[in-house]
């Protein structure tokens, strides 16, 4: 079964192909609909056969804020009937006709003369640039997107950045003050210029500004004007190695890629895992023995299969769910307060950053925190009731 919604397996390519013509039908009737792509390795793994889901750029034009057009195509396509958008049979969303999450709309749709049904996502793009760069972006494997991840992340320290922003067109000032600096960072959804400021004579980051923004893939190959990204991710990683010089750029290459690149539990023993375990070894050796740990390595301290991982000394992160990309969608924040607390947040990817319904709980240990945290965690993943601050296994 595939996913959250209990679908089937695509059983061959020509079976993959048949769906997507036949869904076109279906989905063609949206207003504003303009097209579907195939996406990730249905185009980068031409000896695959068959696939757990079927992901789709989808194409939809219109003037409207992507959560407007989201939710209007969910509303569009639960209505059909239930032979062709069938409910989910997954546990935890049985009888559901869609999930709205992040970028994506994801459906169970039933074939007729195939005779079976599965999931599709549908990663929204409004216009044909953005669909461009989705699609080139996850067509690449997860592990050269690692990789691109990583050397965008440290463009900024290994290239002058008048000549990163004279290259790419980005017009704002080039110097900044000794706490501050520029640094590129790279998602599914778009390229952005932060410029992040810093705790005097430290790098603990006190705040980020997004000063410019691209969902243009032309703008990232002039931002790693120096890389062939056409290469393969052992062509790319050789050059990395050459090209890199701050010795700053090894540290955050190794971070970013254990962060991106992680052996789910579906996947452990598998050639899929096995891959992975070869290009994290892979990174690992060429930029040293890393300080954080990978992401197959996040584990509780207890018998919970919830995921835990140090950010830095300081923050710690409970993953409750990530999508097929890797994005947290829900997570738990474990961070040290101003007056050297320990705080809980539900729901919240990074400290700082306002979620609806937050709640915050403070703790005086770092062990109570973490406990509590576990416990909130796994309830909010398994919708069980919350645990209560006030019950003494916290105290």
């Amino acid at each position: 079964m595939s996913g959250s919604t209990g679908a089937d397996r695509i059983q061959s390519r020509e079976h993959f192909k048949k769906f997507l013509a036949s869904y076109e039908k279906v989905v063609k009737q949206f207003p504003g609909f303009v097209s579907i792509k195939p996406s990730g390795s249905y185009n980068s793994n031409l000896s695959k056969q068959d696939f757990g889901d079927i992901d789709l750029i989808t194409h939809i034009k219109s003037d409207q804020d992507k959560t407007v057009v989201k939710k209007e195509l969910a509303a569009h396509l639960a209505k059909l009937p239930d032979s062709v958008i069938v409910p989910f049979k997954s546990e935890r969303y049985k009888g559901k006709k869609f999930l709205n999450t992040g970028e994506i709309v994801t459906i169970r749709y039933h074939d007729e003369e195939l005779g079976y049904s599965v999931q599709i996502d549908n990663i929204i793009a409004l216009d044909r640039t953005e669909a461009g760069f989705k699609l080139n972006f996850l067509d690449l494997p997860a592990e050269k997107q690692g990789l691109v991840l990583g050397l965008t992340k440290v463009a900024t320290i290994e290239t002058p950045i008048p000549t990163l922003f004279k290259k790419v067109g980005i017009k704002v000032p080039s110097k900044l003050p000794e706490n501050e600096e520029y640094e590129f960072n790279l998602s599914s959804v778009e390229i952005q210029l932060r410029k992040v400021t810093y705790e005097p004579g430290s790098f603990k980051q006190l705040k980020r500004e997004v000063v410019w923004k691209s969902r243009s893939f032309e703008d990232l190959k002039k931002i790693l004007y120096q890389y062939d990204l056409d290469s393969s991710f052992e062509d790319l990683i050789k050059q990395a190695k050459v090209k890199l010089k701050n010795p700053r750029s090894s540290n955050r290459m190794k971070g970013v890629f254990t962060s991106m690149i992680s052996v789910k539990s579906g996947e452990v023993g598998t050639q899929k895992g096995r891959d992975k375990e070869a290009a994290i070894k892979k990174v690992m050796d060429i930029f040293g023995e890393s300080t954080m740990k990978s992401f197959a390595d996040f584990l509780t301290e207890s018998a919970n299969p919830l995921k835990i991982r140090k950010v830095n000394k300081d923050w710690y992160q409970i993953d409750v769910e990530e999508d097929k990309h890797g994005i947290i969608l829900r997570a738990v924040a474990i961070f040290k307060t101003e007056h050297n607390d320990w705080s809980v947040n539900d729901g919240e990817p990074m400290p700082g950053r306002k979620v609806d319904d937050l709640r915050r709980y403070v703790f005086s240990k770092l062990s109570l925190a973490k406990l509590f945290a576990h416990d909130l965690a796994d309830a909010i993943k398994n919708d069980k009731p919350f645990p209560k601050r006030s019950n003494d296994k916290y105290i």
